[in-house]
């Protein structure tokens, strides 16, 4: 294998890619608005997990920068969008401080800007990297599970279902044709799983007036194509169905559909109003703000998966790019332990040993497998 070695200086993009923006996002609107929500309240726990931690940073400039340097980082033709990593506390714990991430955003623009990435997939196979990969969607997937309400267990593994089918859609060979049904689950299957959630969670809630806002939102969605469709068409030229396409897997068959739902739960609520009975009354808990419902879910994240006997599980590293421009705006960590017999062994000076600088590199995979048994799935 042969590497150039040499510094590559990020170019601004041409006219040819400018020029082909909007052909790009209206065939891919339904992956961005989605992507672009999780990554907005990833941003959000992460800072109030910080909260928790006794570090209180302004949620407003976090997502400003967040969308500020994704939007340059965009110019250049970067896929990447910018987000808080999740993992202060465990951070804060460890005694990491602001070196730490300063560390990771310098060796990830030294390799990319100097070629060396290809060495580095080289050298390191993809069978290396995939136990980290699945470790961390397993630790995603119980944080997610941990912290919702039990009750809301079915709406959460109903919102699996949509993203099952795009991932068998995507293996599903040229002939015969998926049938109709799967291909129009997996069509916007992340804003799919988001309004199916949502729907879900105020039902089993009886919150019929919210889960008629999110079948409007629904409705709405279908109606422009950005669901069900496999492309957006906001002229409505194919809204009862492309050449060949059955009216009832059409933007309109759906947009009826979710029409449906607006129209069941308006009735449910209008004859809860009138006294009835057999409808079940909204199941009512303790009012929060929404400041203090993401405080408790980065809480619960923290404590409940994270953390044992007071200290960390699991010291998580900061991966990938996307936390690279948190460096600029936060603050200095400091160690958050209470008494010297905590603090002993800790280090607050900030600087990483090297052992810590080639885990990074080779992606920590003596450290997560030597981590494993001590985590409670």
């Amino acid at each position: 294998m042969v590497v150039n070695f040499a510094f590559y200086t990020p170019t601004f993009l041409d006219g040819e890619s400018f020029s082909a923006i909007p052909s790009v996002l209206m065939g891919n609107v339904a992956v961005i608005l989605p992507v672009a929500f999780v990554g907005a309240v990833n941003t959000l726990v992460s800072v109030y997990a910080a909260h928790s931690a006794g570090d209180f940073y302004p949620i407003r400039e976090c997502l400003v920068v967040d969308g500020l340097t994704t939007i340059v980082a965009g110019l250049f033709g970067s896929p990447f969008g910018t987000c808080v990593y999740c993992g202060q506390p465990q951070f804060k714990a460890q005694g990491g401080v602001i070196y730490y991430s300063f560390m990771n955003c310098f060796i990830f623009c030294f390799l990319a800007s100097t070629g060396l990435f290809a060495a580095i997939n080289a050298f390191i196979p993809p069978w290396g990297i995939a136990p980290i990969i699945l470790f961390v969607g397993l630790a995603i997937a119980q944080d997610a599970f941990d912290i919702i309400k039990p009750r809301h267990l079915p709406a959460a593994i109903l919102g699996l279902m949509p993203a099952v089918a795009d991932w068998v859609l995507s293996k599903w060979p040229h002939d015969p044709p998926p049938p109709v049904g799967l291909a129009a689950i997996a069509h916007g299957s992340l804003l799919v799983c988001i309004c199916w959630v949502a729907m879900g969670v105020f039902i089993i809630d009886r919150n019929f007036f919210k889960a008629l806002i999110w079948a409007a939102v629904s409705m709405g969605i279908s109606a422009l194509g950005l669901m069900h469709q496999e492309s957006a068409d906001l002229t409505f030229k194919t809204f009862t169905g492309a050449k060949g396409q059955v009216f009832g897997t059409s933007a309109g068959g759906y947009t009826m559909g979710y029409a449906t739902l607006v129209g069941l739960f308006g009735a449910l609520i209008g004859l809860r109003r009138m006294g009835v009975s057999r409808i079940p009354p909204q199941i009512v808990e303790k009012e929060e703000t929404p400041e203090q419902e993401a405080e408790e879910m980065a809480g619960l994240a923290g404590s409940r998966f994270w953390v044992q006997d007071g200290r960390p599980k699991l010291f998580v590293f900061s991966c990938c790019g996307r936390c690279s421009f948190t460096v600029f705006y936060n603050k200095e960590l400091r160690s958050c332990a209470q008494s010297p017999t905590e603090t002993k062994g800790a280090r607050d000076d900030g600087h990483l040993f090297f052992p810590e600088i080639v885990f990074e590199l080779l992606g920590m995979r003596q450290l997560v497998w030597a981590n494993l048994e001590r985590l409670s799935f």
